[in-house]
């Protein structure tokens, strides 16, 4: 066989893997690991969260765990079982921007005992003001079939809900309805993962624009700039470089030395010491801060603080960090909260939120709510990580004892601690979409935001997965993508190699581009 005839048939099997891969932007709606999903059984409305909240058919279990180390274990056998999800807001959002739902089914191996028999989902159905109860999908869309000696077996159904989504008049509730049957002695055991909304219309930064930041910055090259309308004054020093690639789209490094910080201002090129009122001030009154960071190490403060004057009122700043070496509460995240107390209490530990040191990307948002329930004297503070709200607290309560954040120095700092000029209290590690609200983001705002930005940031972050042997098959250059750059890999690799599998281990296969 010549050289070429190899690479149109190497051609045909990528592309056909390509076709049938699932599409880069997801949203999982159901993995069944530690956090709770949302599904419940659609006949009595039970969650399936937890193994201690679960309807006695389900189970969690390991056989068919395609994302993650656990799927969900249907076993109750029957005609017109169902497996169902009611979606969230931030579900709800992404669905009606989006055309297929996933899911993989699995079945498994025979012990020896069935002859015959089938497992299916029957039909799918969907749930929705305007289309109402509507079946999308029918005619048994997977089936498994029983004999002697079959093994454990999966399928990923695909379900394009174009045509239910468009008929929807009202997103209040959307619910998604599996039937399943097993007949004919095959086995109560029907095992599910990686639940999917798939196709997204709607991109990140498309999402944080939508909710009109104040100040919105990307990082995605230099000079930095603020991408708002405002187009505020921005700043990097010298130990805070462009990353390429390392975030959604790229991100900003900081190296953990006093220059490795980012400042930003609504003046225009203003000094490291002056005091302004609030007419200079991001947002006056409540305010949201949210940002993606991967942490290499940090001190007290790191994340960001925006001092205020005078620097003995630093407790009135919004700011966010850990918990320092002098504390009990060390690697804990804490949050400035705006209060003047007596006792020193002017630093607030979100419940159980210890800083992630897993060397991934974080979503974080911390909102301040000024005159909490109309009060002058409360603020409400609220955090999230990861799209989930870990903790929130109401300080202040008198006169004399306000919660209110103080008029604001001309500089933000991202990165570390200001005290007029001077940077310390650092972080190592990267920055990306840092973006300031006025107002407080709504919770199933910050869901979709980080529902969103965990697709786009995930493929720079997948190469771990390859570091444990695993991956996606076809993705032959290992950049986390199946795209042209793998066919050219195949074609050029071919001709050198004879193998795609071997690049990387056979001295005589190298890179090819």
């Amino acid at each position: 066989m010549s050289n070429q005839i190899k690479i149109i048939f190497m051609l045909g099997a990528i592309l056909a893997v390509i076709a049938w891969s699932v599409p880069a932007s997801a949203l999982v709606i159901g993995d069944w690991e530690e956090e709770a999903d949302g599904w419940i059984d659609w006949g009595n409305q039970e969650s399936i969260d937890s193994a201690a909240n679960m309807p006695s058919k389900y189970q969690y279990g390991t056989v068919g765990a395609t994302r993650g180390e656990r799927s969900i274990h249907v076993i109750q056998s029957g005609w017109g079982q169902s497996l169902s999800i009611k979606l969230n807001a931030a579900q709800i959002e992404t669905f009606m921007n989006s055309t297929t739902f996933s899911i993989d089914m699995t079945v498994p191996a025979n012990d020896g005992s069935i002859t015959s028999g089938y497992t299916q989902i029957s039909s799918v159905s969907m749930n929705a003001p305007g289309p109402g109860w509507t079946t999308v999908l029918g005619d048994n869309p997977v089936n498994f079939y029983w004999w002697e000696g079959s093994g454990q077996r999966s399928q990923t159904l695909l379900v394009d809900y174009t045509d239910f989504r468009d008929a929807v008049t009202s997103a209040d509730y959307i619910e998604i309805i599996l039937t399943l049957n097993t007949g004919g002695g095959a086995p109560p055991d029907m095992y599910f993962d990686n639940a999917q909304i798939t196709g997204a219309q709607i991109s990140y930064d498309q999402l944080v624009r939508q909710s009109n930041p104040v100040l919105y910055l990307k990082f995605e090259s230099t000079p930095l700039a603020d991408t708002s309308v405002y187009n505020r004054w921005v700043q990097q020093r010298s130990g805070a470089r462009i990353a390429q690639n390392a975030g959604i789209g790229n991100a900003i490094h900081l190296d953990g030395s006093q220059n490795g910080c980012i400042a930003a201002s609504v003046l225009t090129d203003p000094s490291w010491g002056g005091e302004y009122g609030d007419d200079y001030s991001f947002a006056p009154d409540d305010i949201t801060f949210e940002f993606w960071a991967k942490i290499e190490s940090m001190d007290q403060y790191g994340m960001f603080f925006q001092q205020i004057g005078p620097y003995t009122r630093e407790d009135f700043a919004p700011g966010m960090g850990q918990a320092g070496p002098d504390v009990d509460t060390l690697g804990v995240i804490r949050i400035l909260n705006g209060t003047e107390d007596p006792n020193d209490m002017d630093f607030w530990y979100p419940p159980y939120s210890n800083t992630p040191s897993d060397g991934l990307w974080h979503h974080y948002v911390v909102t301040y709510d000024e005159q909490y329930n109309d009060d002058p004297n409360l603020m409400q503070i609220q955090f999230y990580l990861d799209g989930v709200l870990k903790g929130s607290t109401v300080v202040g309560g008198t006169a004399n004892l306000p919660a209110k954040l103080g008029p604001e120095l001309d500089h933000l700092v991202i990165g570390g601690e200001n005290n007029r000029g001077y940077v310390y209290n650092t972080m190592t590690g990267l920055i990306d979409e840092f973006a300031i609200y006025a107002g407080v983001l709504e919770p199933d705002r910050v869901a979709a935001h980080y529902a969103q930005g965990r697709l786009e940031i995930e493929p720079h972050t997948c190469r771990q997965v390859f570091e444990r042997g695993q991956g996606l098959a076809a993705d032959f250059d290992k950049n986390c993508v199946i795209d042209l750059r793998d066919l050219v890999y195949v074609a050029r690799s071919w001709l050198l190699c004879n193998d795609p599998a071997l690049f990387g281990t056979d001295p005589a296969c190298g890179p090819t581009w």
